[in-house]
């Protein structure tokens, strides 16, 4: 872009948003031109950076950059761990956070969020009502509104599902600048607390990183708190002889028969290779390597919470769960007061500095059922150790509500060095034969579109997914300013 055309756009932008709140300073720009999965996704500039107030300045911007064809990646926290907001084709980075408008209706057990709004925050003024909004698995400064959009997995999922289930109505700016209200929130005179009319609108803006509009508002659901809160945590060993699936395969029938039950008795749930095990417990750096074996090559750890009762009837649910499986599980076996540490993590999300004591945090996430966690796994490893990377490779699975499909939860996860060029290298050609190979396995869905993987992903879908996918997407945003390249490459 010529310096006096992006001296006119600038003077524009300042116009809608106030001198203070639109630059073009690379001071300013230089935070948004990575994030921490920038070793695999590569960096870019912004040409500006552009804090809009209100629904009505979004609107104004998105029309000026139609005009002038230049693209807009809309932020929020910009937490993004996955290189979603990465501007690779420069243009406006929206920055929403001053969008922080939050509205609580304990009546009616729902919020109504601006972007701006932090988990913590919501999770902080829900708590003066009795309530709490479902909390994803992320740290306590992601907002609510983008979590959701992205579908995030939730701390409380197994009993309650995930952030993307949890949306009731959506205020959105279309890249045309005109405005869409999808659900009960199209209707006057009621609370938007009611997701379906017509086709369902709010999912259509879901699952994609702003490549369809700018969202500005959205109601979520909310929960009562629980009275008690008790946890368990059963470690699954290798045994002599035993193949090295054997342990993995033993935590996942304890965990299926765990999800079986209607309602379900746990809230939070999930099958922890050892490292990601110790990298959440484990205080100190230096005793990561020696947590293996302590607890478990394989933990299984859950939550049970709600009223006195019900506390008291799932409790004696997993008691029973646990006497069926006991020959089968090496460590623990016991329910407890659950910990101070796991009551933080699920009231307010993850303080996630401990992900990063061994240098970087590497993750590619999935949907897929339960009973191929170990067929996941295991080829994954092979193709890990035939790059020879040096780091250990390590998976989270975290069954979902409603338990339909063995419906679960996965992320590969290794916490390596980014700056160790070789290793890094390696872990990128396993990102790309991964893309491939998962689906060769057979899964539900990727969790996020991740770079690279739509375009891998999207010429092997059956029928006309894909195409209606890019038409729709052409429709909305016949000049491709919403984040252009991510889901479809240029």
């Amino acid at each position: 872009m010529e310096a006096e055309v992006k001296d006119r756009i600038l003077a524009l932008l300042q116009d809608i948003v106030g001198p203070e709140h639109a630059s073009a300073d690379p001071a300013l720009l230089i935070p948004y031109s990575r994030d921490q999965h920038w070793p695999i996704a590569g960096t870019h500039m912004p040409d500006y950076v552009v804090r809009p107030k209100t629904v009505e300045e979004v609107q104004k911007v998105l029309r000026l950059a139609n005009r002038y064809r230049i693209p807009v990646i809309p932020v929020s926290s910009n937490t993004n761990i996955r290189g979603l907001t990465i501007p690779h084709h420069g243009g406006i980075m929206l920055d929403l956070k001053r969008m922080d408008y939050l509205e609580i209706d304990a009546k009616n057990r729902a919020a109504v969020v601006g972007p701006g709004v932090s988990c913590a925050r919501l999770a902080d003024e829900a708590e003066k009502y009795g309530l709490r909004p479902i909390i994803p698995g992320a740290p306590s400064t992601v907002n609510m509104l983008s979590n959701c959009l992205l579908r995030g997995v939730s701390n409380i999922g197994p009993r309650y599902g995930h952030t993307g289930d949890q949306v009731l109505g959506m205020e959105v700016v279309l890249p045309t600048g005109e405005i869409l209200y999808t659900g009960a929130a199209a209707f006057p005179n009621v609370g938007p607390y009611f997701r379906y009319f017509g086709p369902d609108w709010a999912g259509l803006f879901q699952g994609q990183p702003g490549i369809m509009g700018v969202v500005t508002k959205m109601a979520v659901r909310l929960y009562p708190l629980p009275e008690r809160q008790e946890m368990f945590m059963c470690g699954f060993n290798q045994r002599e002889g035993e193949p090295e699936e054997g342990p993995l395969r033993r935590a996942m029938a304890f965990m299926h028969d765990l999800m079986l039950h209607d309602p379900p008795v746990i809230t939070f749930g999930v099958i922890l290779h050892w490292v990601a095990a110790a990298i959440t417990m484990v205080e100190k750096r230096e005793d990561i390597d020696a947590f293996k074996g302590t607890l478990g090559d394989w933990v299984v750890l859950g939550s049970i919470e709600g009223s006195r009762d019900f506390v008291k009837y799932a409790r004696s649910v997993v008691e029973k769960e646990i006497k069926k499986h006991w020959d089968n599980i090496d460590e623990g076996r016991e329910v407890v007061l659950m910990s101070k540490m796991l009551r933080d993590e699920l009231k307010a999300a993850r303080r996630i500095f401990r992900w990063f004591r061994l240098g970087n945090y590497y993750a590619l996430a999935w949907w897929g059922p339960l009973d191929r966690f170990d067929r996941y796994y295991f080829e994954a490893l092979k193709v890990w150790r035939e790059l020879g990377i040096t780091e250990e490779l390590s998976i989270v699975g975290i069954p979902a509500y409603p338990y339909v499909g063995q419906l679960t939860y996965y992320e590969f996860d290794s916490f390596w060095d980014s700056t160790d060029e070789r290793n890094t290298e390696k872990i990128k050609k396993f990102t790309e034969l991964m893309y491939q190979k998962m689906i060769d396995l057979g899964i539900y869905c990727w969790f996020r579109p991740y770079p690279g993987v739509y375009e891998s992903t999207i010429p092997r879908l059956k029928g006309c997914m894909g195409e209606l996918w890019y038409k729709v997407k052409k429709l909305l945003d016949p000049n491709n300013i919403m984040n252009p390249g991510k889901v479809f490459p240029e």
